[in-house]
């Protein structure tokens, strides 16, 4: 099994490299990098899913006009592609989608909700060339699968990243961060670590899709700064990356929190 600390320096160089490319091809092409909803079909049923999947109508590319995009994304050297849906995995052109995007150099981060990650579906993805995966845990077993309306979803999504880890793949963990949950993200990020993982998305809720009507869910910027607060920590003391995405209010909030820190340390 790969260390998750050598696991960690390893993707922090190809992280360099990679922001590199990023800003050639974005000066050059003017686009850096690509996010590819490739589905809209999805097998979990999450309240606060900002397209509505499964619900949403299912117009998507055929296999023909998905490799088309492919070609496309090559011709502008774009250098990385986020997939992700709905659930990428049921979309059954998808592996020769990242084959091919591979093949052609792109760094390929494949965000799925982790409940098809089985050892042979893992082994196919590394064939693939994908190196980072990105997937889904919301809290303890309990809480987590009443979010995501499956019963069983959180040991079969750990046993997914056991089988990541284990292939050697990069593995991020995405939590939306409501009400509901703000009280156990300690324990989801000590299980995390367990599991070796370095990497935390964490996000607010996005008004869109189902989530339209979850306002009440929403945290406060007290409690952020709270929960912010620990993240640095984390960070220093674990070696760990935390990205805070889909919350642009939350800019303020984490300079302080970083500032503080900071300011502790000294």
């Amino acid at each position: 099994m790969i260390g998750a600390l050598k696991l960690y320096n390893a993707w922090h160089e190809r992280d360099l490299e990679y922001r590199e490319r990023c800003r050639e091809a974005y000066d050059k092409h003017g686009v850096g990098e690509v996010l590819w909803l490739v589905t809209g079909n999805c097998n979990l049923r999450c309240p606060h899913c900002y397209v509505d999947a499964p619900t949403s109508p299912l117009n998507e590319l055929t296999a023909s006009e998905a490799m088309n995009v492919v070609e496309e994304l090559v011709r502008l050297e774009v250098p990385a592609v986020f997939i992700s849906g709905g659930e990428p995995l049921m979309r059954r052109d998808i592996y020769d989608v990242l084959s091919s995007l591979s093949e052609h150099g792109v760094l390929t981060v494949l965000s799925c909700n982790g409940l098809l990650l089985s050892e042979g579906i893992v082994k196919r993805l590394g064939r693939c060339g994908v190196w980072f995966v990105a997937v889904p845990l919301y809290g303890p077993p309990q809480l987590h699968d009443n979010i995501t309306g499956v019963e069983g979803s959180f040991v079969r999504i750990v046993e997914g990243i056991k089988a990541c880890v284990e292939e050697g793949m990069h593995v991020c963990v995405k939590t939306l961060v409501s009400s509901r949950n703000y009280d156990h993200i300690p324990y989801l990020l000590e299980k995390c670590l367990e599991l070796g993982v370095k990497a935390f998305y964490i996000c607010d809720l996005v008004n869109l899709g189902r989530a339209k009507t979850l306002n009440k869910e929403k945290l406060p910027p007290s409690r952020w700064m709270a929960l912010l607060d620990k993240l640095v920590k984390l960070v220093k003391e674990e070696k760990v990356e935390v990205d805070i995405g889909a919350m642009p209010s939350a800019a303020p909030i984490s300079h302080r929190a970083v500032r503080r820190s900071k300011q502790t340390s000294t």
